[in-house]
């Protein structure tokens, strides 16, 4: 008979094990069909023991393998071949044991030492001092804060993912039901007449590109002797800077509210401000743009429209800008200003 040597069937999959170990007894049994059925059902015991680690399937395996043993051994004649299959049954019942750790194929005396030696370890184990036993109670209280500071961290995110998902669900609810709208079902345009309207009263339309234009809106920035509340989506205009620059050296308060797009925006010039002059500002940090573009001064007088304060917007976009004091709007526009800098 071939032996088999340990290192190359540890390499083996437990079916191509139990057959390679069969075929090297060579033996003939009586009955193939039997064997055969045998010897499946063996392996899939094995299978089973290696997906669920039972006990009793651990068991079942050993008294199938020694029946498979007992059958073939009954069916050979000389004492010689009945030796050789004993020491292929004790082989494998070792490596079986050892390779997957399992106790029931094991000899009982290697079980025993097995057991002893892990008592012996278990008693040779240090005694731990008090200072030990406070350092560890300690580490495991860090580690239990940890772990608690990392469960409400993971619970803060999915509460932020479901209302992410739940914004998400609304608008595109609300987009599907825009499908659904005609513009008749809004009515009729009912504008809201201004009252008697002052003499000094004004409203200038202005356009980009132009310098004319961005001379009257420069103006009227600089026309600012208490406050100037600032709601803008860009600013890298170097002149626009320096007006609202000079406006807080003359003690007016200047705010300014704008998008978190603009923190690390090439040639922003908000954080500048800050950082220089001290001007306050305010970001909006959520995934929608702060998109306004409008100034409030001295409670008197609003710049709104499309222009951003930057470059491009003042020599190649094209814009629009519009100046007025009409006193309903100017309320209007500092009213929606407090909001958004209460708001973030």
């Amino acid at each position: 008979m071939t032996g088999l040597p340990y290192e190359e069937d540890s390499q083996l999959n437990l079916r191509q094990l139990v057959n390679k170990s069969m075929a090297a007894a060579d033996v003939v049994v009586s009955d193939d069909d039997l064997h055969e059925k045998a010897t499946s059902h063996f392996n899939m015991l094995l299978e089973q023991r290696q997906r669920k680690g039972g006990k009793q399937d651990d068991e079942d395996a050993l008294k199938l393998m020694n029946q498979l043993f007992g059958a073939t051994a009954r069916a050979m004649e000389s004492d010689e071949d009945k030796q050789r299959l004993k020491l292929l049954r004790n082989y494998m019942s070792c490596l079986i044991g050892t390779t997957l750790g399992v106790d029931a194929f094991l000899p009982e005396h290697i079980v025993e030492e097995k057991e002893e030696q892990e008592e012996e370890e278990e008693e040779n184990q240090p005694a731990m001092s008090w200072a030990d036993v406070a350092s560890k109670k300690s580490a495991d209280a860090e580690t239990a804060v940890q772990r608690s500071a990392w469960c409400r961290s993971y619970e803060a995110s999915l509460a932020a993912e479901r209302r992410e998902h739940a914004h998400v669900r609304q608008m595109s609810k609300m987009y599907y039901q825009q499908q659904e709208e005609e513009p008749e079902d809004w009515g009729c345009f009912e504008p809201e007449f201004l009252p008697e309207i002052p003499s000094d009263t004004f409203c200038m339309p202005m356009f980009f590109p132009s310098e004319d234009s961005y001379h009257k809106f420069i103006t009227a920035l600089k026309s600012a002797q208490e406050t100037l509340y600032v709601c803008i989506f860009s600013m890298t205009d170097n002149t626009t800077a320096k007006a609202l620059a000079q406006a807080k050296r003359r003690g007016v308060d200047v705010r300014i509210i704008t998008d978190n797009e603009q923190r690390e925006a090439k040639g922003s010039d908000i954080i500048r401000l800050h950082e220089d002059e001290g001007i306050p500002f305010k970001m909006d940090d959520a995934d929608q743009f702060m998109h306004n573009k409008f100034a409030v001064i001295d409670r008197r007088m609003v710049i709104t429209g499309s222009f951003n304060w930057s470059v491009s917007a003042r020599y190649r976009n094209h814009e629009n800008v519009i100046i007025t004091n009409v006193e309903s709007v100017v309320q209007a526009y500092h009213e929606e200003f407090e909001k958004l800098w209460d708001l973030f």
